[in-house]
């Protein structure tokens, strides 16, 4: 989400993190089972659910407007109900991101996106 205001529209956002310990909590997941393609919660309107819809919610209005890839040791199973294309190769996910957009493309690399913030100055 921090590096999100410096891609174009149509633009991806690779994000390669091994993931080695899993998701972590999996109220993410669980939650992103539990939506609608509107955003809305299904079935039985789990209340617990609630806190954390926000982040979800964000991933897919995010997705809308970028194609969005994360290059981990994760399952990809574990991502069937996110926006999000999984990839298990580091070099074929940016060869990937490269011959789609051609050799002139810009990236940007951001070691930490938790504690980085890209912005874009228009001239």
């Amino acid at each position: 989400e921090n590096v999100a205001a410096v891609v174009r529209d149509g633009g991806t956002i690779l994000l390669l993190s091994a993931c080695l310990d899993g998701i972590g909590d999996d109220r993410f997941l669980k939650i992103a089972k539990s939506l609608s393609h509107s955003g809305e919660i299904t079935g039985d309107g789990n209340e617990s659910l609630i806190m954390g819809i926000h982040k979800v919610r964000r991933t897919i209005a995010l997705a809308k407007r970028v194609d969005l890839v994360l290059c981990s040791k994760l399952d990809s199973l574990l991502l069937d109900h996110l926006p999000i294309t999984a990839r298990t190769n580091v070099q074929a996910a940016i060869d990937e991101v490269v011959a789609k957009y051609g050799d002139n493309c810009r990236i940007a690399v951001v070691l930490d996106a938790g504690s980085q913030v890209l912005y874009h100055h228009a001239a």
